[in-house]
């Protein structure tokens, strides 16, 4: 194992002198060319892709509340709604159900043809 020399073992902490993430670059780039409403809707696009917490630190940083990124972010991005029965999947069950039916009302190799008109007719 080599020994390293007092003198040439860094003064500095990893912290406190590491270089700014990415998206800290990009966030102040775009604050001094585009201004601070810019800044909020990059880090409202960015809050997928990177941490909650750095960009808390980051809006905070710039003024701006964590709290407007995320409103901001729910309202771009809204969840959708799933039908209450299910949706797809009951219109799937009704097709197969019908094609069964239909199936059964071709039996013998000639079609009841009043079988088949009633699988077309009103939905219950």
């Amino acid at each position: 194992m080599q020994r390293i020399p007092a003198n040439n073992i860094p003064n500095h902490s990893a912290g406190a002198s590491a270089e700014p993430s990415p998206l800290l670059r990009l966030a102040r780039r775009i604050r001094e060319e585009q201004g601070a409403e810019q800044t909020r809707a990059f880090l409202t696009a960015m809050l997928p892709f990177a941490a909650p917490g750095e960009i808390r630190r980051i809006g905070e940083g710039f003024g701006i509340p964590f709290e407007s990124i995320q409103s901001a972010a729910s309202q771009m991005h809204p969840q959708p709604k799933q039908p209450a029965n299910g949706g797809n999947t009951m219109n799937q069950l009704q097709l197969l159900q019908t094609l069964m039916q239909m199936k059964n009302a071709v039996q013998g190799g000639v079609p009841d043809i009043n079988k088949l008109m009633a699988l077309f007719g009103p939905q219950r």
